[in-house]
């Protein structure tokens, strides 16, 4: 388990590197976006594009806190909200012979769960939906309150009398192989071909669906098409919340510029497109960047400019030089300098402060939005004027 859990981690790490780039990118979009906004013409591209990558980003958040075996961010939530906007993010990127239909309950009852993994589950099995589909056919995404009563529960295997939301995805599709359909959910089972699938997604899905209370069923026709329930447990406690759903919100919100005298930010990170989303963000704040690509080349600039620097913005995994090792020999013979750590993985700050002997000033996970990371140099800039 350790072993899974180091493995999670780094996928994750890799990832949020990745998405720091697509969503730091589009935002950077939406920036030039409002000097000329006549002339463009793809707001609705980016909305889609923005919002699949927060959802992404929600997932690897979630993968990192299994493997540091932390709890699920649950929440109230109303189905047809994650089916909307699952079914939005489709509409961008499925093949436009595959019809995607939508039917809701008119007034779902409400469920707590973690809605980044709960739209994660239902993307999965559209996706294995659309690949079984490869000529265009019919998805369809519904929901429905569902009540079981003793009878009705002993029909299915893993129920419990009670009120349930019922949530279907189905195709017309090619159908899974009678062979086939007793293993779906084995991890690392895959029919797909080298580098197209790991076998984990229907396996995680049903893990998933597992520890929010409900369960899973499936029913498949070859040649007919495939039919996958959910069922999950109507929460009297989601009923009392308002629901958790998607942030319909402008695509970059203003952010506070630098001050007058110009403060200059030394940014480390090994990955080229992270440190030029960030000098890009910075320098349009109105900050003066340097920037290193490993722990070495930090402290080198730090030694010839270390005057000039009002604040270390530092990544954690690095070759040569790591990011604690970096904060910890900076802090050693510069202990009043001000660090920001930016990185992929979750930080204890108990064990950062066990391990480092001080702990940074901030942090900022990534991915992370502008508005962010605006605040948080912000923040410690301003820490730093009132500490002087």
């Amino acid at each position: 388990m350790e072993a899974v859990g180091q493995l999670a981690g780094g996928i994750a790490h890799d990832f949020n590197n990745l998405l720091t780039g697509i969503l730091g990118n589009l935002a950077l979009v939406s920036l030039e976006m409002e000097k000329n906004p006549k002339s463009f013409s793809g707001e609705e591209n980016l909305e889609f594009a923005i919002k699949a990558g927060e959802r992404a980003a929600e997932l690897v958040k979630q993968l990192l806190g299994f493997s540091r075996r932390s709890q699920m961010n649950l929440k109230a939530c109303d189905s047809n909200h994650v089916l909307t906007e699952v079914r939005d993010i489709l509409l961008a990127t499925v093949d436009r012979r595959i019809k995607i239909n939508l039917d809701l309950e008119p007034q779902p009852w409400k469920i707590m769960a973690d809605l980044g993994l709960l739209s994660q589950v239902i993307i999965n099995m559209a996706v294995n939906a659309k690949d079984a589909m490869p000529q265009g056919g019919n998805l369809y995404l519904r929901s429905e309150n569902h009540k079981l009563d003793e009878d009705d529960a002993q029909s299915h295997a893993e129920a419990l009398p009670g009120d349930y939301i019922r949530l279907t995805i189905e195709d017309d599709g090619e159908g899974i192989p009678l062979d086939v359909q007793k293993r779906i959910f084995e991890p690392f089972f895959t029919t797909k071909g080298q580098g197209k699938g790991t076998g984990l997604g229907l396996a995680t899905s049903f893990g998933i669906i597992k520890q929010l209370g409900g369960w899973i069923e499936m029913d498949s026709t070859p040649g007919e098409g495939t039919r996958f329930e959910i069922f999950l447990p109507r929460s009297a406690a989601a009923e009392a919340q308002p629901s958790e759903e998607i942030e319909k919100k402008a695509l970059i919100k203003p952010l506070e510029r630098a001050m007058d005298k110009r403060e200059t930010i030394l940014i480390v990170d090994d990955e080229d497109v992270v440190r030029r989303v960030a000098q890009t963000l910075l320098v349009k704040l109105g900050y003066h960047v340097i920037e290193a690509r490993d722990g070495l080349e930090a402290i080198e600039l730090y030694e010839a400019h270390g005057d000039e620097i009002d604040l270390v913005l530092l990544d954690l995994t690095m070759p040569n030089l790591s990011g604690r090792e970096t904060f910890s020999r900076l802090r050693a013979d510069y202990p009043d300098v001000p660090v920001l750590i930016c990185s992929g993985y979750l930080v204890d700050v108990n064990e950062f402060a066990e391990e480092c002997s001080s702990v940074p000033n901030g942090f900022v996970q990534k991915p992370y939005h502008f508005e962010d990371m605006s605040d948080a140099v912000r923040r410690t800039l301003d820490g730093k004027q009132r500490a002087a």
